[in-house]
């Protein structure tokens, strides 16, 4: 009597499985399309160095060739591999499939709605958004505060120079009056004015350096 072969259930493949798959015919479809629309490149090539170029030189130009579809395959692949690591994807593919298996195999409570794995998913989706918005809210807030501290100090350094414009002008405002009244003194109150001018200078240079 002949035993029946019980049929092997499909393993579902996990979200991380089905992202390399994506991501390998993605890069498969890259190179594919860079050699399709190359390889008339590279026979115009070819047919413009054929007098010039011997064999050994046309063999090189399709090794370069091949060389280059090789070196883009390798390129996105090593990137690929980058961002996946970079953004920790796999921990969380790997978060996510445990949520979703959780949520699958919970067993049913009476007038309880459970989330499907659908609506875990754009749960998920929607923590990482809410947590960005808050991130560039906190960014928003700190440049705010400094931008109104520029500010706050603008507006006082533009005070300060208000108040000591104000000193140069009365300043040169007396100066204009003094030569004024130095035009119409006679000769020997100019010379004796402008002698006091000099030894009040004196007297304020050597209190200078004393202090």
């Amino acid at each position: 009597m002949s035993q029946e072969s019980t049929p092997i259930a499909k393993k579902d493949k996990s979200t991380n499985e089905k992202f390399d798959e994506v991501t390998d015919k993605w890069v498969k479809l890259t190179v594919k399309t860079f050699k399709t629309v190359n390889v008339h490149s590279l026979k115009s090539v070819k047919e413009a160095f054929r007098p010039i170029l011997p064999k050994e030189g046309m063999e090189e130009l399709e090794n370069a060739h091949i060389q280059a579809q090789d070196f883009i395959d390798t390129e996105l692949r090593n990137k690929l591999q980058e961002i996946k690591e970079k953004y920790q994807l796999n921990e969380k593919m790997q978060h996510l499939d445990n949520l979703m298996k959780e949520a699958k195999d919970r067993p049913p409570i009476e007038k309880r709605v459970l989330p499907t794995p659908e609506q875990i998913a754009r749960s998920m989706i929607y923590e990482s958004k809410e947590k960005e918005r808050t991130r560039l809210q906190e960014e928003f807030n700190t440049l705010k505060a400094e931008n109104d501290l520029l500010l706050q100090q603008l507006i006082e350094k533009k005070r300060e120079l208000r108040g000591e414009i104000e000193i140069i002008n009365e300043t040169l405002e007396d100066t204009e009056k003094t030569f004024d009244i130095a035009f119409t003194l006679p000769l020997n109150d100019m010379t004796e004015l402008s002698y006091r001018i000099d030894t009040t200078k004196k007297k304020r240079l050597f209190i200078a350096k004393k202090t």
